[in-house]
């Protein structure tokens, strides 16, 4: 009776711990994609925010660079350290802002001048 008693007990717990190893599994899979898509978000909106910082340079005048390059912090760095990269086609009075990195095109603004830009 005492034999049969413990191994009810070992299949239980083992069990258990099959059920928690499969629950972590999920969990740590789920907090892995909630991560990716955090670090997606954030450059996003960094990329959001330099190509509308360009644009607005360009509307108004100030702007003939036609790449800017940033490191993974998004702090502005030479070519060689660049993680992403903004390039800025203009074409008479629109310019279309393309903001890449890990070679694929984060963001995309078309704008277009319109007043006293030069």
């Amino acid at each position: 009776m005492r034999n049969r008693r413990s191994a009810i007990f070992l299949t239980e717990l083992l069990a258990a711990i099959l059920i928690f190893a499969v629950a972590a599994g999920v969990s740590i899979r789920i907090f892995a994609f909630a991560r990716t898509r955090a670090d997606d978000s954030r450059d996003l909106g960094r990329a959001v925010l330099a190509a509308e910082s360009a644009a607005e340079r360009w509307r108004a005048g100030d702007d003939t660079a036609d790449a800017r390059y940033f490191d993974r912090d998004w702090e502005p760095c030479a070519e060689s350290g660049a993680a992403y990269t903004l390039t800025l086609a203009a074409s008479g009075q629109t310019a279309e802002i393309r903001v890449s990195g890990g070679g694929e095109t984060i963001y995309t603004l078309s704008v277009r001048r319109t007043g006293g830009g030069s």
